[in-house]
């Protein structure tokens, strides 16, 4: 695929191209904007891995929990008008948050109680000559309360409701024999399958074999090789796609003219209204589509979705750009959808709730399973949403490829290996050592260099030599890295 255009490619591959881009320079700050978006779940347990080991500093913008339970040491929550700090991944930073709210609205309560009180002995004794020393002392003690003010949360979820106009007909969806591909590589190959009303069809599986190029296909924005599509009656199809420049193609527009020129009979209040469910309030309306975030360009999708009653919804990682208030609302607004609903998605939460048949992808074709998510982990034990189940799972398949192959090997070649893998290690070490030293009287060379004064007390010749030094450095380590990359592969290979 290296040669491919990139426009060949699908959201995730074109993803990986970016992080590779971004992490391949060695940079000391990473800033990742809603990073594991579009990318399947070993390609998060991956980037996962690598920041794991990063040594530099990583900001990251994200709403997928688990990956921020399984990456982040702190928590920036900005909520409340302010930025709050808190230690820990988000699990710990939740059940912090929510432990620091219910403390402070106690501390309030009882210092309106305390409050209420004391204003209300002087307010029954404060005229009575014996008590007058008394109710001043209270209302001066009344005076130094201080009662803080709760600032209100800033997390807003929209109000998503899919109202169909008209029940579709009972089988809403039919494929046959389907097959696409792009230049060589065949993605889709004989695909046939049957949507019935009501169903709520999830598609999973690693990126690249063609789930979305499905999508695009049944709703008539990509072309097949060979096969049929067909719609059954009165199906009245909504489509969310993975790119929202698909259906907001005018960067030029504003949400307002958007949503009126998909109703243009209705009243300028209706058009707000609908705008405001999702958002979209004073200025809001105003700005340019091509400036939209990622998720207010989704919330504008599903905008328009809402006012086409559509009875069937066709969603291409939906959740992607969504923060967890709007992806909480969307679950609870397509659980009460009284229509058909075929989605492709990486959350494994968001599927468990809604998914009441999975179509799993793989690259031997379909596997065709009627139940939830759960029936299907609990018949099938594959978790394509869990990054350790697939891990634990390939892991499983190479021991076990690994058994095979050894026992083919005779007996004087499976020592020599035993021992060359004892031997390894050692050698890696001292391997890394070796770059370890020679990188770190690079940096001192380059400290001596930035010392002031250094090139006035330094003779020419001691300064040829530091050159000649460092020269010869950048060779070796190059040497040694590729020597240890050697060790490596051959170590994975044992």
């Amino acid at each position: 695929m290296h040669r491919q255009p990139l426009s060949t490619l699908s959201g995730g591959f074109k993803l990986r191209v970016l992080l590779a881009q971004v992490l391949i320079g060695g940079p000391d700050v990473l800033l990742l904007d809603e990073p594991t978006n579009h990318l399947d779940i070993l390609s998060i347990r991956w980037l996962e891995k690598f920041l794991a080991g990063y040594r530099g500093c990583a900001l990251i913008v994200s709403h997928d929990q688990r990956f921020l339970d399984n990456v982040v040491t702190h928590v920036l929550d900005v909520d409340y008008g302010t930025i709050t700090l808190y230690t820990g991944n988000y699990t710990a930073f939740a059940a912090e948050k929510t432990a620091r709210r219910a403390r402070k609205e106690e501390e309030i309560a009882r210092a309106e109680a305390t409050v209420a009180e004391k204003r209300a002995w002087v307010e029954r004794f404060g005229a009575k000559a014996t008590k007058a020393r008394q109710a001043q002392s209270k209302l001066k003690q009344l005076e130094k309360i201080e009662v803080e003010e709760l600032e209100s949360s800033s997390r807003r979820a929209p109000l998503f409701r899919f109202e169909p106009a008209r029940h579709s007909g009972k089988d809403v969806l039919s494929i046959e024999s389907l097959s696409k591909s792009f230049g060589e590589k065949r993605v889709l190959r004989d695909v046939s399958l049957t949507v019935r009303r009501g169903e709520r069809v999830a598609i999973i599986g690693p990126n690249g074999l063609g789930k979305s190029t499905l999508l695009k296909i049944a709703v008539g924005r990509l072309p097949a090789d060979a096969g049929r599509v067909s719609w059954g009656h009165e199906a009245h199809v909504g489509y969310f796609p993975q790119d929202h420049r698909e259906v907001l193609d005018d960067p030029g527009a504003t949400p307002l003219q958007i949503i009126w020129d998909t109703v243009p009979r209705e009243t300028h209040s209706y058009v707000r209204g609908q705008l405001g469910r999702v958002l979209f309030s004073g200025a809001d309306v105003e700005k340019k589509v091509g400036s939209l975030s990622g998720g207010e360009a989704a919330r504008l999708v599903f905008c328009k979705l809402m006012i086409q009653h559509p009875n069937v919804l066709v969603l291409d990682e939906p959740t992607n750009h969504l923060d967890l208030e709007s992806i909480d609302a969307l679950i609870e607004a397509l659980r009460a959808f009284d229509g058909t609903i075929v989605l492709v998605s990486h959350d494994r939460a968001f599927v468990s709730a809604l998914a009441t048949r999975v179509l799993e992808v793989t690259a031997d074709g379909f596997r065709d399973f009627p139940g939830t998510y759960d029936e299907y982990l609990a018949r099938c034990g594959d978790d394509h949403l869990d990054a350790e189940a697939v891990v634990l799972r390939a892991r499983r398949e190479k021991a076990e490829s690994d058994k095979t192959a050894t026992g083919a090997l005779s007996w004087e070649e499976q020592k020599r290996r035993a021992n060359r893998k004892k031997q390894l290690p050692a050698r890696r070490d001292e391997i890394v050592a070796a770059i370890e030293a020679a990188e770190a009287r690079k940096a001192a060379i380059h400290g001596l260099y930035c010392e002031p004064g250094f090139y006035e007390k330094t003779s020419k010749e001691e300064l040829a030599a530091l050159e000649r030094e460092e020269a010869e450095l950048g060779p070796k380590i190059d040497a040694l890295v590729a020597e240890w990359e050697a060790v490596e592969a051959e170590l994975s290979s044992l």
